[in-house]
């Protein structure tokens, strides 16, 4: 029996290259179905990574309403000290009342000529409050009656250079002393750059009532002290208003003639709010409001 040889066939180089070809495209078949079908078919072969964008905010716990209409209190010690300074006022405005609007006297300019018409300042607002600080001075305490204080107010040096006191006081001696040293004190360092003004000096005067703590004045009170007896007052007085009225008796005397600002007078005699005056060469005598003659 004659055996079969052993065939072997080679592949030619073109049909080796054929078979490789196949091949490739069979991988990159499957590299493509095994990128594209799990999208489509939307499954996760791994976990995907966080994206911070996606992440869910968080919003802050919202107040609850008894804290949201809750006021924000303030310290207990500044409450404490905002429940002094409140009474201290309290006590001061009742201790000592000024009154009405400054009469201003007399003033003049940088050269030192006196002006027989003045403005108005509103120094005012400086002076009230430390006026009603008085009350803290110890010569107050047992005080009760008027104060006429008056000030040199020189806007060129900037300060206060004076400090007295008006006919209209009927402090005693003593007590308006240590009153003015008071004073001098409280007005050492008052502010003038805020207050205007034509001139360069003045003369300003206030009236102040020292009051007994927790008196409130009745009504007619201050009519019936107008209407007192007379006491005797010695000196004189410059007409401060543009025309100031003289009448034979206090408040609702008859008229009996006008002076102009800067007219001099004689001081005779005090009737509560009323002066009775001399105001003429003939020694004619007749009665001026306080104000009007700067008391």
């Amino acid at each position: 029996m004659a055996e079969k040889g052993v065939r072997l066939e080679v592949p030619s180089p073109g049909q080796d290259r054929l078979r490789l070809g196949r091949v490739g495209i069979i991988a990159a078949v499957g590299f493509v179905i095994g990128m594209v079908w799990p999208r489509l078919a939307g499954v996760h072969l791994v976990p995907s990574a966080p994206v911070e964008d996606q992440s869910p905010a968080v919003a802050p716990p919202a107040p609850s309403a008894s804290a949201a209409n809750k006021p924000s209190a303030p310290p207990a010690a500044k409450a404490a000290q905002d429940e002094v300074k409140t009474k201290k006022k309290q006590e001061l405005d009742q201790r000592i009342h000024v009154h009405g609007e400054e009469v201003v006297t007399s003033c003049q300019d940088s050269d030192g000529r006196r002006h027989d018409h003045c403005d108005a300042i509103k120094f005012g607002e400086v002076a009230r409050p430390r006026i009603r600080a008085l009350a803290e001075c110890e010569a107050a305490q047992d005080e009760k009656g008027t104060l006429s204080i008056g000030f040199d107010v020189d806007f060129d040096k900037k300060q206060i250079t004076d400090i007295t006191s008006g006919k209209s006081t009927t402090l005693s001696g003593r007590a308006v002393r240590e009153l003015l040293k008071c004073a001098k004190k409280e007005f050492d360092d008052a502010p003038l750059d805020g207050v205007e003004h034509q001139y360069s000096s003045y003369s300003v005067y206030f009236l102040a009532d020292l009051l007994v703590p927790g008196h409130k004045e009745k009504k007619g009170e201050a009519e019936t002290a107008a209407l007192g007896d007379v006491t005797q007052a010695n000196g004189s007085a410059t007409v401060s208003w543009n025309v100031a009225l003289i009448r034979d008796a206090p408040k609702d005397g008859n008229k009996i003639a006008r002076l102009l600002r800067g007219t001099r007078v004689v001081v005779s005699g005090r009737k509560g709010d009323w002066y009775r005056v001399k105001y003429d060469a003939k020694g004619n005598e007749g009665w001026v409001y306080k104000a009007a003659i700067g008391m």
